[in-house]
């Protein structure tokens, strides 16, 4: 009986291992970022939602002379992060008909596009300038932080309840395997012994 619970000991530990250091190491090696969904209309950009993820975010080398700026603000009110960026109004579409190939550039009045940017543990708002220099959106993200700790509890709570419950299907297999062991094993008999003296 003791060797069974050692066994079993051992596959739990072995099992606990095998799930919690992958996810320990996936939340390691995490890079976040953020990521803005805004809606353009006609001129006029509005905030949707935002969300922190892992990924990467684009290098951003590439930016245009002239356009919307962004900045990702500290709780002291310096600038951490700079882009400048346009909305992505171009579409190219085709169409085919029994005839002749017809398309082409298409602008658009309305869309929904999101931009990544780096995550800064430290980032209070995200302030969007457009090309008159004139502040037109401010984004605040202080309240992004508890949701993610969230998140990372949620999955370690998912963790732990899958490890109890393959510690227990476990610890019922290897009972139900001990026992059945045990009843199907027969009683070694021994011949009767008796003194030297005993009578008949």
């Amino acid at each position: 009986m003791v060797a069974l619970k050692t066994i079993i000991k051992k596959n739990i530990l072995l099992i606990i291992g095998l799930i919690l250091i992958p996810a320990i190491h996936t939340e390691a090696v995490c890079n976040k970022v953020f990521v803005i969904n805004l809606n353009y209309n006609q001129g006029s950009i509005t905030y949707k939602n935002k969300i922190i993820k892992c990924g990467f975010p684009p290098d951003y080398k590439i930016q245009p002379e002239e356009g919307y700026r962004l900045e990702l603000m500290s709780p002291e009110d310096k600038v951490v992060y700079s882009i400048k960026f346009e909305v992505p109004l171009k579409a190219y579409t085709d169409e085919v008909n029994s005839y002749m190939l017809s398309g082409g550039l298409l602008i658009l009045n309305q869309t929904d596009f999101a931009l990544v940017l780096p995550y800064y543990e430290n980032a209070k708002n995200i302030v969007i300038y457009n090309q008159n220099n004139e502040k037109i959106l401010s984004i605040n993200l202080t309240e992004e932080k508890p949701s993610m700790r969230k998140q990372s509890f949620i999955w370690v709570l998912l963790i732990l309840i899958i490890t109890i419950f393959i510690m227990l299907l476990l610890y019922r297999h290897k009972k139900k395997k001990y026992t059945k062991t045990t009843a199907e094993t027969p009683l070694q008999r021994y011949p009767p012994f008796y003194p030297p003296n005993y009578p008949g």
